[in-house]
């Protein structure tokens, strides 16, 4: 245990912070299906947390996929009542987590985070959230009516460009790019 920490107290005040935005985002999206009404059993939260924790070590690594996987695969077994309100929350968190591991492994764990490279990737991760809520109240119109042919793909463009546009609107300021 003593390890553990001192591992912690080696990281930089900048990498502490983001590497507990990685931990939490998963388990926040995780937590956030429980007013949908489908809260997770103890061991799922238990796999998302390890996982999650796995990542916040190993920013670079593969473990943030699962984590984020085991988030989001929860979120498909949440009934279709019209998409709630917390499934934003899920969003944002998910959103977070990603983008503060990528600004994690863009320094040494003991070094400290270029302030352009965590303003460029948090203006980019604005830009994508705030797409979130313009396609929720798409969905939630939607209803039980269905999608009308060729809504997803149009869907998919736009997300796409959205993204291309945020990209070159924020340039990134150093390394991850």
């Amino acid at each position: 245990m003593s390890d553990a920490l001192a591992v912690l107290r080696s990281w930089s005040v900048s990498q502490r912070g983001l590497r507990a935005v990685v931990v939490l985002g998963p388990v926040v999206a995780l937590l956030a299906a429980g007013p949908a009404g489908e809260p997770p059993p103890w061991w799922w939260v238990a796999a998302v947390v390890v996982s999650a924790g796995w990542h916040a070590v190993l920013p670079d690594s593969g473990a943030g996929l699962v984590a984020l996987l085991l988030a989001v695969g929860w979120w498909v077994r949440v009934p279709d009542d019209g998409l709630p309100a917390s499934s934003l929350v899920a969003a944002a968190a998910v959103l977070a987590a990603h983008v503060a591991a990528l600004v994690a492994a863009s320094a040494p764990p003991d070094g400290r985070v270029d302030g352009g490279v965590l303003r460029s990737w948090t203006l980019r991760a604005v830009a994508v959230l705030a797409a979130a809520p313009v396609l929720w109240v798409l969905a939630r119109a939607l209803g039980e009516q269905g999608a009308p042919p060729g809504l997803w793909p149009a869907g998919l463009l736009a997300v796409v460009l959205a993204v291309a546009a945020a990209t070159s609107a924020f340039p990134s300021g150093g390394r991850p790019g």
